[in-house]
């Protein structure tokens, strides 16, 4: 029988690479899109800023293995045997749905599929658990951390209302400030931008890029260090709380604060100084950035809003290898480390607990190397990615061109309704404001720009790029420091699409069939949900029941659809 586990060890191995491949196609749009969408720099140089940002990303993520563990179901009520059949189940299942999504050149969120995939596959076998001995059965509840699915929901509903809103009205603001005429506007003004998107966006590198991270747990300054008997004392009045003990202070403040209840000793992490110094922070970075943008542009003679796209690329990718790692070698990294565990423990598979897995991960530098490594070369490699990012690039074009989707009615309805709201508030604008908004948002000078070949056209211009960049980079710190569940994809769609109807780019003639495409998209987002809770629900129950033979019969299908899938692309390629 132990032959079998060390079998699914080896095959989740290759899962896990065959994972990273097909995560990397679906979520390199995250932080592929604005940079070539707006041309602000060679293909090469984006794929190199992007690489080094994956390749940064992936090495400080060792602390982000959590949720593969703990995060959905409860470690201590399963046995080795069970994990195993969860752990399988979750992997075959997230490589055919984000392959079948790559396929169609819809992105998707890898972290809802996880989260989705192995909170179906927990159901499914803590289910089987409580028909199986109904004696001794608890409630489900005591097998599944249920709130934290009901965090995802409401993740996703927050993510796309808010990265929309956010989107559209800070790119309106910015196009009425700017114009399409950006390059003409004083130096100062360009200083000033860059000031704010580039300590925005170096803000969302620290934030988002350690989360998680043994850096982020890093001793910053000593708060207190006179003994337990004052500690408690300086705790409740520094913090004008009231707390009975320090381990409850310790219990609530653990990633902010490293303290140590036995000495009284308490002291602030690098986190916690990130996260409780937001405004001094930003405000000292605001002056130096932009005094160092002022420079830039006036003595290097250097567009700012290309750099800002460049510092950009790379804190995506970045944040995406980051945190985004755990989505494709999470479960596979923690099946290793229980079988490790079981092996030495001589216990039989159905009696061996899985408790250990609550506590805390710490992932090889050598997998996380090897897990940067495949990423990176599938960015260059990946056909499916280049297939994801034109899907989102076609919906923020600016101006009109041939749609990839059709209009529905509900497409119809929404435009007719947005224009009626349109109308309505035009009229009560103030002449002067409905003159100084056409001039600003005149596009004479990007449609007068004729290229020899049409594919050379930006999909727009470099202030939407940057703000793209910059609100995608403040709204998924703002989550991260509230510890709200807000997924990466969601949030970088969103802002792209709410920037290019801000912008305009969906014209009378287009934006049926633009909105009916991020319809497409959001229904897309739902739907992995359901399918992943479903199919992996499933494939827990047929390997549960099938055992070794269910296992090969089911990998062999997964290598077959996925061919199949590849076979498809690429004839669809060739037309």
């Amino acid at each position: 029988m132990g032959d079998i586990y060390f079998y699914m060890i080896i095959a989740l191995a290759v899962l896990a690479v065959a994972d990273l491949v097909v995560g990397v196609s679906n979520d390199a749009v995250n932080f592929l899109n604005s940079a070539i969408g707006s041309k602000a720099i060679s293909f090469k140089t984006i794929m190199i800023v992007a690489s080094l940002g994956i390749a940064a990303g992936a090495i400080f993520s060792s602390g982000l293995m959590e949720v593969a563990r703990k995060g959905i179901f409860v470690p201590s009520e399963f046995f080795f045997d069970e994990i195993m059949v969860i752990f399988m189940a979750v992997m075959i299942t997230d490589i055919l749905l984000l392959d079948f999504f790559n396929t169609l050149g819809m992105p998707t969120s890898t972290t809802v599929s996880i989260v989705f995939e192995l909170l179906g596959a927990a159901v499914c076998v803590a289910l089987i658990k409580i028909y199986s001995d109904p004696e001794n059965a608890k409630d489900l509840a005591a097998y599944i951390n249920t709130t934290k699915a009901v965090q995802i929901i409401s993740g996703i509903l927050l993510s796309v209302v808010v990265a929309f809103s956010v989107g559209a009205l800070v790119q309106w603001i910015t196009r009425l400030l700017l114009s399409f005429e950006f390059r003409k506007k004083a130096n100062w003004v360009g200083a000033l931008f860059g000031g704010v998107a580039l300590t925005a966006i170096l803000y969302f590198i620290f934030i988002k890029g350690i989360k998680g991270t043994n850096y982020a747990k890093s001793v910053v300054a000593i708060l207190y260090d006179d003994g337990v008997d004052g500690a408690l004392q300086w705790v409740n009045s520094y913090f004008d709380a009231s707390y009975e003990t320090l381990a409850e202070f310790a219990k609530k403040k653990k990633d902010l604060y490293k303290i140590e209840p036995t000495s009284g000793k308490i002291a602030l992490t690098l986190r916690g100084f990130l996260e409780t110094n937001v405004l001094s922070i930003v405000s000292v970075g605001f002056l130096i950035w932009s005094l160092l943008s002022y420079l830039i542009i006036t003595v290097f003679k250097i567009d700012i809003y290309k750099v800002i796209i460049i510092v950009g690329t790379f804190a995506l990718a970045l944040a995406f290898a980051g945190n985004d790692l755990v989505n494709f070698i999470g479960v596979p990294v923690a099946a290793w480390a229980s079988y490790q565990k079981w092996v030495a423990s001589g216990v039989d598979p159905h009696e061996f607990s899985m408790a250990f897995l609550g506590d805390k991960a710490n992932t090889p530098t050598t997998i996380l190397l090897v897990a940067g490594f495949i990423m990176v070369l599938t960015l260059w490699l990946s056909s499916k990615a280049k297939e994801v990012v034109k899907t989102e690039l076609n919906l923020s074009r600016q101006g009109e061109g041939k749609e990839r989707f059709k209009a529905n009615l509900a497409s119809r309805v929404i435009v007719r309704s947005l224009t009626a709201l349109g109308g309505s508030v035009e009229k009560i604008l103030p002449e002067s404001f409905k003159k100084y908004s056409a001039k600003q948002y005149d596009q004479t000078v990007i449609n007068s720009i004729e290229y020899v070949d049409p594919d050379d056209r930006p999909a727009f211009d470099l202030v939407r790029a940057s703000v793209n960049l910059t609100m995608a980079g403040i709204l998924i710190s703002l989550a991260t420091s509230l510890k709200l569940p807000l997924s990466t994809t969601y949030v970088t769609f969103m802002v792209a699409m709410g920037t290019s109807l801000a912008d305009k780019a969906w014209g009378k003639d287009s934006a049926v069939y633009r909105v009916a495409g991020v319809l497409n998209v959001i229904g897309g987002w739902f739907l992995t949900a359901f399918a992943a809770f479903t199919a992996a629900a499933l494939l827990a129950l047929l390997i549960h029941f099938g055992g070794p033979i269910m296992i090969a019969v089911l990998l062999v299908l997964a290598l077959f659809i996925i061919y199949k899938n590849y076979q498809s692309f690429k004839k669809k390629e060739k037309f």
